[in-house]
């Protein structure tokens, strides 16, 4: 590797690393070690581990290295890498394996936004799902309403049904809070009226005109 070109690496704006099959730990660049708070000749020669988070080590083992070893390259893999004080420092992993040189080099970039994000959106699905369970219950409550008020209709139906009556005189009170007879209201309802003589009536209308009770027409439901 040139001067040259280990000056552009130590200026670059991401972190390098060159980490050998064995996980030592062949080059870092200074801007990763300014993430780090550490000197590269302090790191430089140590096992990998010595800058990535306990969980960090386990993840890599099981999961990055294996998939490096076997030839592939690994793309914006989460990672937290660990501060010589010991704070994490989140970061996105690019690296490829170079199987000529028996090891992987590494890229990553600084995440330290992505706590704030992971909160906000827990936040957001926390306002969801509380928005979500007062939708259930005003639902719920909107729908006891409904029911309350079709009961109160049915009444207000069956009230309007009673037709108030005069327990003296026997008129009805119509529906401009009239009194009258049950005759007269009948006569301005749609009901269409028939005459006729009722049983009891019917002396009383022989007599009064004169007429035989054999001479009436066979009654009929009770009526003439």
């Amino acid at each position: 590797m040139s001067e040259k070109l280990d000056q552009r690496l130590d200026h670059a704006p991401c972190g390098y690393l060159v980490v050998a099959d064995d996980g030592r730990l062949m080059e870092i660049n200074a801007t990763l070690c300014g993430w780090l708070g550490v000197a590269r000749d302090t790191v430089k020669g140590a096992q990998v581990d010595t800058v990535l988070t306990v969980a960090t080590r386990t993840y890599y083992q099981v999961s990055v290295f294996p998939v490096l070893r076997m030839g592939h390259a690994v793309e914006e893999v989460y990672l937290t890498l660990r501060r010589g004080n010991g704070e994490a420092v989140p970061v996105l992993l690019n690296a490829i394996r170079r199987a000529e040189k028996q090891a992987s080099e590494w890229v990553v970039v600084r995440i330290e936004q992505r706590g704030r994000w992971e909160e906000e959106v827990l936040q957001a699905k926390r306002t969801t799902e509380r928005a979500n369970e007062e939708l259930a219950r005003a639902k719920k409550e909107l729908e006891q309403t409904l029911e309350e008020l079709k009961k109160s209709n049915w009444l207000l139906q069956k009230a309007a049904e009673v037709l108030p009556t005069c327990m003296y005189c026997e008129r009805v009170k119509g529906d401009k809070a009239q009194w009258e007879s049950a005759l007269q209201l009948l006569k301005r309802s749609s009901v269409f009226l028939s005459h006729g003589c009722c049983p009891d009536c019917m002396p009383r209308m022989v007599a009064e005109f004169g007429l035989k009770a054999e001479d009436m027409p066979p009654s009929r439901e009770g009526q003439w």
